[in-house]
């Protein structure tokens, strides 16, 4: 069954900019390999006390099979993070429709 998904990523545990565009990069070509060029809003926001990056879609996105679907983005996503950058946390909201 399909659904309208939103999501947002957000990455934290760095604390220089570098690591940040590291990060940044790692999780954009993670977005690519998904087809999500197009859907998503990436950024490296903050200041050095709370540096994090960002993946947001812009609007809701049809997913065929959602339920199977995200766990295996979610983990794909967390594994490249954290292959960039060993202290990457990654944190996932979900807005289904």
């Amino acid at each position: 069954m399909s659904s309208n998904e939103r999501f947002t990523i957000t990455v934290r545990g760095f604390d220089t900019p570098d690591t940040g565009r590291l990060l940044l990069g790692a999780l954009q070509r993670e977005l690519v390999k998904h087809g999500f060029a197009r859907d998503v809003y990436i950024d490296l926001m903050g200041d050095s006390s709370d540096l994090r990056v960002t993946a947001s879609t812009a609007h809701a996105v049809i997913i065929a099979n959602a339920s199977q679907w995200r766990p295996e983005f979610v983990r794909q996503i967390t594994t490249a993070l954290q292959l960039a950058h060993a202290g990457a946390r990654v944190e996932f909201d979900w807005r289904s429709s």
